[in-house]
């Protein structure tokens, strides 16, 4: 149950590309985290990108828009029960995989894309003011 935020420098990507990006990340890290995918889980996968403005992202000193390697920044916040090594691993190149597709390829691979996963503790994070983990959103046995 991923919560994303994804950060993209100015018209890298159109509207269509944004949606389907966030369609592909929704099952591709409900499957890297090891959630089985149904609506309820859907739903509990948030993803927000946001787009800078034009020559506010600079890569060595230039528009981040107008080189041509792909550059993005991704937070990923979810449970750290959920994450071991290889599930971790996956995310990431969940998350590095899906971007580069979605730009057309990337001449580096993907090194202008960084990703920061936050693991929150089990009951250290909160829905409608009441501290939940995994036993509360029912996903341990789904």
């Amino acid at each position: 149950m991923p919560n994303v935020e994804i950060r993209l420098p100015h018209g890298r990507f159109g509207t269509d590309a944004r949606a389907a990006l966030a369609r592909r990340l929704t099952t591709d890290l409900l499957a890297a985290e090891g959630i089985p995918e149904n609506d309820t889980t859907r739903a509990l996968c948030w993803i927000t990108i946001e787009e800078s403005s034009g020559g506010a992202w600079t890569v060595a000193g230039e528009p981040a828009e107008n080189r041509a390697e792909v550059h993005a920044f991704v937070r990923i916040t979810t449970f750290a029960s959920l994450l071991d090594d290889d599930r971790r691993r996956a995310l990431l190149e969940a998350v590095n995989t899906a971007i580069v597709d979605a730009a057309g390829g990337d001449p580096l691979g993907g090194l202008g894309i960084w990703t920061v996963i936050d693991e929150i503790p089990d009951r250290h994070w909160g829905v409608a003011g009441n501290p939940i983990g995994l036993e509360e959103l029912r996903l341990v046995n789904t």
